[in-house]
């Protein structure tokens, strides 16, 4: 590889996130949260193409407006409306994916205007929608991969790297978060901060209850499940916390010497362990294209990626209406100029190896791990939740997060709220989408 030719690239993708920066009266908000569908009647998957399964449940939302923007010979992989998507993860969880917005409440409008459509078809069917972090029931060699090139690739590279790569691709959930950043030291700031954040999030957000049909007895099985994945693309970014600032060039060098895995035009093509930076040579392709950087920057998978924004992607996929809470405690801290100065003077000297230490313990000890200063990830969670308040000015925000307060108080992690021997519907109750919309949309549910 010739270095001015990577040099190059990574010019080119550090002045990609350039162009990115937001100014703070422009900060927006991004969620993508995934749901796992179901069987009512004994919690089993609902796969992609039998029948009256996703693909035909896609077809019928088609006439409430929603258009097909993929497809796999004549089944819809994902649909659109404004700006907002029903994508679809490897296993067939079905994610709710909303453009980036001013506010909470904007995207909460949203949600429920997406169950609205959704709800109604599933209840024809006898289906629900689970907010859990793994499949209740359904065992992953049951579930077929979803028919998209991209993920075919990744289950083939996946299949030697990690021991539960394929975990993670056919059977996780989680809730996404996006924040902005402003400038080169905002985006190393948030960074830091969001990956120190870690260990906590994987600790109190973790509501995975159910691992491959049985109980699961350890704590954290969204970070052992990735800890266990790529480590050339999974985790903290290499080098993050080794230097005073994290800067565009440093993320855009560790982009493009990841493996490639595919070759998005020519699908057919398996790159394996070939660099981005290889491939667009063997290319001879000096420019990058803006499909390159959006190809290049979806395949990494750490805690905390960049892409046109930054994001956050720790917390399991949590029940209605927890990640509007859990928006709320990251607009508060990442979005208040002192909550974030705060905790980036409390870590700047930490190294990574410390966060490494504290994920060593959560599988047997979750929230009552020490971390920084000693204290526990679950007395963590309590600060981060009373500095956000701090940074929240409008009711609704503060309302959410009062919310998830509430919930957290009562029940730390949520998946506590899985109390039964038996897996059953009944018993995840506290999961299901509909229950837990309760009177929100209810009755217009019924009468639809």
């Amino acid at each position: 590889m010739k270095s001015d030719i990577r040099s190059n690239y990574i010019k080119q993708i550090s002045a990609h996130l350039e162009e990115n920066e937001t100014e703070p009266e422009d900060f927006r908000l991004g969620l993508e949260i995934e749901h796992l569908l179901v069987r009512r009647s004994d919690c089993r998957s609902v796969t992609f193409q039998e029948e009256r399964g996703i693909a035909d449940i896609f077809e019928i939302l088609t006439d409430w407006g929603w258009k097909a923007c993929e497809k796999s010979g004549d089944r819809i992989l994902c649909l659109v409306k404004g700006e907002d998507e029903f994508n679809l993860e490897p296993g067939g969880q079905i994610e709710f994916s909303f453009g980036p917005k001013t506010s909470i409440a904007e995207i909460q409008q949203c949600y429920l205007d997406i169950c609205r459509d959704l709800i109604p078809i599933l209840n024809k069917f006898d289906y629900s929608l689970l907010n859990l972090g793994y499949h209740p029931v359904t065992r992953i060699d049951e579930i077929p991969l979803l028919p998209k090139d991209r993920y075919h690739h990744m289950y083939h590279h996946f299949k030697s790297r990690g021991r539960y790569a394929h975990n993670m691709m056919k059977g996780t959930a989680s809730t996404q978060v996006s924040v902005d950043y402003r400038n080169p030291e905002d985006f190393s700031k948030k960074l830091r901060v969001a990956s120190w954040l870690s260990p906590i999030f994987y600790a109190i957000f973790d509501n995975s209850p159910i691992f491959e049909g049985r109980r699961e007895k350890e704590w954290g099985l969204r970070f052992r499940i990735w800890d266990r994945c790529d480590r050339d693309r999974c985790g903290i970014l290499p080098g993050l916390f080794s230097k005073d600032t994290y800067s565009y060039q440093d993320y855009a060098s560790y982009i493009i010497d990841l493996p490639a895995i595919y070759n998005p035009d020519d699908k057919e093509e398996y790159l394996g362990n070939l660099s981005f930076a290889a491939f667009y040579q063997r290319l001879g392709r000096r420019e990058l294209m803006p499909e390159d950087f959006e190809h290049m920057l979806s395949f990494a998978f750490n805690d905390v990626r960049a892409k046109e924004y930054l994001e956050i992607r720790m917390a399991d996929s949590l029940p209605y209406p927890l990640f509007f809470g859990y928006l709320a405690l990251i607009k508060g801290l990442f979005y208040h100029q002192e909550n974030l100065d705060y905790y980036y003077d409390k870590i700047k000297e930490m190294e990574k190896s410390f966060i490494s230490q504290t994920f060593a313990g959560i599988s047997r000890r979750g929230v009552e791990t020490p971390y920084l200063e000693n204290r526990t990830l679950k007395e963590w969670g309590e600060e981060l939740i009373n500095k956000a308040r701090k940074g929240l000015s409008e009711e609704e925000n503060l309302k959410q997060l009062t919310n998830l307060e509430n919930f957290l108080a009562e029940t730390m992690p949520p998946r506590k709220r899985f109390t039964g021997e038996k897996i059953s519907f009944a018993s995840l109750k506290y999961a299901d989408l509909e229950t837990a919309l309760g009177c929100d949309i209810a009755d217009e549910i019924k009468l639809s």
